[in-house]
């Protein structure tokens, strides 16, 4: 008769429904990156060029809107990146509600108004810093399909617009920072595609394998004789995808501790991140300082706006993280 070694074992395989998205998450990029690698590797070789924008023929039949729109509409893949992200956040939210058995109607009101204040903000964060450009035109201001848009501008107008919400309904705010914070890092990474497609956000001149051709037309400067940069857009991507499925994986053994604890590390970590990779930008957003500030070896006249907003946004992540975080032994990552 057989020996049945396992029969006095019992194995329980328990896997959550936050960490199953996380898995089907990390299949999702890995097969995503499968499937672009050559089409991005032909475009970084200058093989192939990206269209901005693509054309939707209006029907004859409907000549109100033709009359209204014109024969074509126009639509950026800036735009649509941004839409990607939204909507991603938006199916996530939903997703990680049904976990917690939060009404859909309150995260569809929650992240309405979060995205309308979100895309405020993150606007009038990039206008501010470009006045010299927007003060000779300001209705180009309204034109966020051409790009300009500032991640930080965004995440402040939407802590702004969250922080109301919470107060005026009397929920948790670390709470909710905590629940939408996976959702914020994913139309992230679907969103900064947009800079990819506009040519924009790279960084300076490189040999790297990995370089990323730029035409004549895309260059900030005529000066600029270069033809491959650095692609700060993965340089961004690529972390933010680790970050965010670490965050996912253990979102419940975090908001088991304590709430605030998922957002502080996001913080933390973008902030990090954005830190870093300002160093290899060449349209990054700066301003110069009334007078020239040296300590020690280093020499301050200029300052890049987003390695300013990344180290605040660090500092205040370092210090929610402190403040909020109950650890209980009980409970192991």
């Amino acid at each position: 008769m057989p020996v049945n070694f396992f029969k006095n074992f019992n194995f329980k395989i328990r896997i959550s429904k936050i960490r199953l998205m996380s898995i089907y998450f990390f299949i999702f990029f890995l097969i995503s990156s499968l499937l672009l690698f050559f089409p991005i590797k032909e475009v970084f070789e200058g093989k192939s060029k990206l269209e901005q924008q693509f054309g939707i023929s209006i029907p004859e039949n409907i000549p109100f809107l033709s009359n209204i729109l014109g024969n074509t509409i126009n639509i950026r893949y800036y735009a649509v990146c941004i839409l990607i992200g939204v909507l991603s956040g938006y199916i996530l939210t939903l997703k990680l509600s049904k976990v917690y058995k939060i009404a859909g109607t309150v995260i569809d009101r929650l992240l309405l108004g979060i995205t309308v204040f979100g895309l405020i903000g993150a606007r009038l964060f990039y206008v501010i810093f470009n006045l010299k450009i927007f003060i000779l035109e300001p209705i180009s201001i309204l034109f966020v399909w051409l790009g300009g848009l500032a991640i930080f501008g965004a995440i402040l107008g939407s802590a702004l617009y969250l922080y109301l919400y919470c107060n005026r309904f009397k929920f948790n705010f670390y709470e909710f920072l905590d629940f939408l914070t996976p959702g914020l890092l994913l139309g992230q990474i679907f969103g900064r595609f947009g800079n990819f497609f506009n040519y924009e956000s790279y960084g300076g001149p490189t040999s790297a394998y990995w370089k990323m051709y730029v035409p004549q037309t895309a260059k900030i400067s005529e000066n600029v004789n270069q033809e491959y940069f650095h692609p700060t857009f993965l340089y961004e991507v690529i972390p933010n995808i680790f970050v965010f499925l670490f965050i996912l994986w253990f979102y419940e053994k975090l908001t088991l501790r304590r709430s605030g604890l998922v957002f502080g590390l996001y913080c933390i970590c973008y902030g990090s991140i954005r830190f870093c990779t300002e160093f290899f930008r060449i349209d990054a957003l700066r301003f110069d300082l009334p007078t020239r500030i040296t300590f020690s070896v280093l020499d301050f006249q200029t300052v890049y706006v987003s390695q300013l907003c990344a180290s605040i946004m660090c500092i205040v992540g370092i210090i929610l993280v402190q403040k909020r975080k109950n650890w209980n032994t009980s409970v192991t990552l």
